[in-house]
């Protein structure tokens, strides 16, 4: 379980290591400095979402993250080739519901763990460390007929204990999930000339937004980050819905500026109400004008 927790903990770092570099930051030979026509396209379409999506979050919640508006200095080498994107994040959290959260969790999960020391499967352990030990003894010996028997023997051992382990697991999961607090983040992001959005998650339809395909997704207890709330997607622009049912496509329109605005989309990822009151907030006329642009 710990190596689960430092795994998942690494992957997140180099994630966001990631995510944190500078657009400048291309590899050698594949970017080159962005144009006049890309630098203004970059920086109008920035304010405009920066001022369409509201920059106060829930009462008494702190802002964690939000895009800083800067000059675009360098693009990729076939920008020009394709709808010109541009991104736009802001994420609000609730600190003192997290934090009373995190105490709440420690505290179960201390117990969860008292728990499974005194229960645990402790003379299947010895039963598996006896055989590693005699297994080890016969490969001294070169003793191969009874390496092969005690090796039979570890891994049915070895079954029983991944069993009871899992069991352990599913047990201090549970405690976890038990006192987490829900409601306590928003993120919200908008991706200009996004093309393709595919949903893994369950989903529904909801009723259009401004005209635009609106999706939910459903919210879910993950494994290794702990509950995530749902996420609201409202799409402008020439979106269809994929044969495969959970992708959605938007064509380039032939002929226009790759700095040009086709399509918009806006993801909230917050609680259902909560989303969809913010949603309600958002200035959709702004963001319907760069369409037209």
């Amino acid at each position: 379980m710990l190596h689960k927790l430092l795994k998942s903990g690494i992957l997140c770092c180099l994630l966001l290591s990631l995510l944190a570099l500078p657009q400048a930051a291309w590899p050698d030979g594949e970017s080159r400095p962005a144009t006049q026509a890309e630098k203004d396209f970059h920086l109008r379409v920035l304010n405009t979402l920066a001022k369409a999506v509201p920059g106060a979050g829930p009462s008494g919640w702190e802002l964690v993250d939000q895009t800083n508006i800067a000059a675009l200095e360098r693009v990729g080498v076939d920008s020009e080739e394709y709808p010109f994107r541009v991104d736009y994040f802001i994420e609000w959290q609730d600190t003192a519901r997290i934090q009373e959260s995190d105490k709440r969790q420690m505290d179960a999960g201390s117990a969860s763990l008292d728990q499974s020391m005194a229960s645990g499967p402790t003379d299947l352990q010895k039963k598996y460390d006896d055989l590693v030990k005699e297994f080890g003894q016969a490969i001294e010996k070169n003793d191969m007929a009874e390496a092969q028997r005690l090796s039979a023997q570890m891994e049915e051992v070895a079954a029983k204990l991944n069993t009871a382990y899992a069991a352990q697991d599913q047990q201090f999961n549970e405690a976890l999930a038990s006192v987490e607090a829900h409601d306590v983040k928003m993120k919200v992001a908008v991706h200009v000339n996004d093309m393709n959005r595919s949903f893994y998650a369950d989903f529904t339809e909801e009723p259009s937004v401004q005209g635009g395909l609106t999706v939910r997704t459903a919210a879910e207890q993950t494994e290794h980050y702990g509950w995530k709330e749902g996420e609201t997607w409202v799409l402008l622009g020439p979106w269809k819905r994929g044969q495969d049912g959970s992708d959605f496509e938007a064509t380039p329109k032939a002929g226009t500026p790759h700095v040009a605005v086709q399509t918009i989309a806006v993801k909230v990822e917050a609680d259902k109400a909560r989303a969809d009151a913010f949603i309600r907030s958002i200035d959709w006329a702004a963001l319907k004008g760069l369409l037209k642009n």
